[in-house]
């Protein structure tokens, strides 16, 4: 998606979380921070697949992920990745997290998001990090980049262990939290 058409799109849904499409620095630290034997990887949020396509240009022909979003310009991006290892699901992440079988994997070894959990409520933003901790499978990771590093003491709450670094190349920077169960 063009930088002129991912401004508009946020400009018509203050939903999408991020003003513009994540840098390529920001997209190869969140590639990064997804470990290397993950094999079924969930985005949440996904917009227009940059970060999608890092991965499925690093993983295996075994891997799978599935990206999951709610605008429908967004969406309609997602559907262009031709992939076999990919799947775009039009929905709520809040509610599909009740039920991870709705993501259509075998397990789930990583979550990764950039939906602004500063738009949920504290108790919704609860639920979605206990929800996507309890969905993982053992030794998993959620890694989530945001504007601000509010998250932090929620994954703190849940994660045995969670790191976070700055990425200030990006408009606007970004904190990559990498939490591992």
């Amino acid at each position: 998606m063009d930088a002129l058409r991912y401004v508009r799109t946020y400009a018509k849904d203050l939903k999408v979380g991020a003003i513009t499409q994540s840098t390529k620095y920001v997209v190869r630290a969140v590639t990064a921070a997804v470990g290397e034997a993950y094999r079924f990887i969930v985005e949440y949020g996904a917009g227009d697949g940059v970060l999608c396509q890092s991965l499925l240009d690093r993983l295996p022909d075994d891997a799978r992920v599935t990206a999951v979003e709610q605008n429908d310009h967004m969406y309609d991006e997602l559907c262009r990745i031709q992939d076999s290892r990919f799947s775009a699901i039009k929905g709520d992440v809040l509610a599909m997290s009740q039920d991870p079988r709705s993501f259509g994997l075998p397990r789930i070894d990583a979550v990764v998001t950039s939906i602004p959990l500063t738009f949920y409520s504290p108790a919704d933003r609860e639920t979605l990090v206990a929800n996507t901790y309890a969905m993982l499978s053992a030794g998993g990771s959620m890694v989530v980049y945001q504007y601000t590093p509010l998250v932090w003491p929620l994954l703190k709450k849940y994660f045995r262990r969670v790191t976070m670094r700055f990425e200030p190349r990006n408009i606007l920077p970004y904190f990559i939290m990498r939490a591992e169960k």
